[in-house]
């Protein structure tokens, strides 16, 4: 027999999940307040679910945030504190961007893709005129050309992405989770990272 949740004596269920005995004023009025809550609980889990498809461009905002996050975090882990463009300390300034090499207005479909993050001055990622060129210089510096020709052939290898509003938020939510977790991971360099956390995501699989 259950136990009632107010005046914790054993009562026979009269339904199923049954929480208080309903036969005292006190255990009536804590099944009204419970139910109230759960209820209050159900509805801000449906409007929580309606949220991408209300406003599906800020979701996908949050979705680069959290993959510009995780890139910065790869990179500072693995001892890259330089800028990937122009080659200077990123230690002690007031902002480290996550630069794409190619940009998420332009190739909306590897946006997401971590291979095309990585930390890099806010300066050179916003107002450089060399920008391209410092950035493949970086990477070919930093890793190899071979990897510079990965990321060069992206965009043709995924040409278009289709993640629904539920998707977005789905990847949001795990991305979200790795950046929590991030610490509890372990690599030995940028590219196998980068490899393993696109894979859990799974936009690029």
């Amino acid at each position: 027999m259950p136990r009632c949740k107010c005046c914790k004596i054993k009562f026979k269920a009269k339904y199923f999940n049954q929480k208080f005995c309903l036969e005292k004023d006190e255990c009536l009025l804590a099944h009204v307040e419970y139910s109230k809550e759960q209820q209050t609980k159900r509805n801000r889990k449906e409007r929580k679910a309606k949220l991408p498809e209300l406003y599906p461009k800020k979701y996908r905002g949050y979705l680069q945030d959290e993959i510009n996050k995780l890139a910065r975090k790869i990179d500072a882990k693995l001892g890259h504190t330089t800028c990937i463009d122009c080659g200077k300390t990123l230690i002690g300034i007031p902002q480290v961007d996550a630069a794409h090499f190619y940009n998420s207005k332009n190739h909306g479909n590897i946006r997401y893709n971590l291979h095309n993050v990585h930390s890099a001055k806010s300066d050179c990622n916003k107002y450089s005129d060399n920008h391209k060129v410092g950035y493949r210089a970086g990477i070919i510096e930093r890793y190899s050309q071979a990897y510079m020709d990965r990321i060069d052939g992206l965009d043709l290898k995924y040409k278009d992405i289709k993640l629904t509003n539920k998707e977005v938020a789905e990847k949001l939510a795990i991305v979200r989770k790795l950046n929590r977790d991030f610490e509890t991971f372990e690599f030995d360099n940028g590219i196998s990272a980068r490899d393993c956390f696109n894979m859990i995501i799974g936009i690029y699989n």
